[in-house]
């Protein structure tokens, strides 16, 4: 899937995700997971859907465990090696630059998914009243 993702980046130059959600989304709301690019997060920057990037980290230890409990269940990853090749791909190795143009950055380490959305969903009932 890396593969495929890194040659839809190099021929849209960044843009095939927004360029996705832009011809057909019709919520007033979209949530993409995951920008792993700059040049994906520009692009999203210029489609005319209100954006708020956010970046979700955790530390490796955490990031390990769950990568290996994902590798041992129903959804493991096909044709990925371990986590160190994972993190070693150039779109992985590149996720964590992003953090530095995050609208906001959350620690999922020790968060649940609901404490993390609801903290995102927050921030954009505040964007949307002020």
């Amino acid at each position: 899937m890396q593969a495929a993702g890194a040659e839809l980046e190099r021929i849209s130059a960044g843009s095939w995700i927004a360029d996705a959600v832009a011809s057909n989304h019709q919520a007033n709301t979209v949530v993409i997971d995951a920008i792993r690019t700059h040049a994906q997060r520009k692009a999203f920057r210029r489609i005319s859907v209100e954006v708020v990037a956010v970046h979700l980290t955790a530390s490796e230890r955490v990031r390990r465990e769950r990568y290996a409990r994902r590798q041992r269940g129903e959804r493991a990853y096909e044709g990925v090696g371990s986590f160190d090749e994972l993190m070693g791909h150039p779109t992985e190795a590149g996720a964590e630059a992003l953090e530095d143009g995050a609208d906001i950055l959350l620690d999922s380490s020790d968060a649940s998914v609901l404490t993390l959305a609801e903290t995102v969903a927050c921030f954009v009932r505040n964007l949307e009243a002020s």
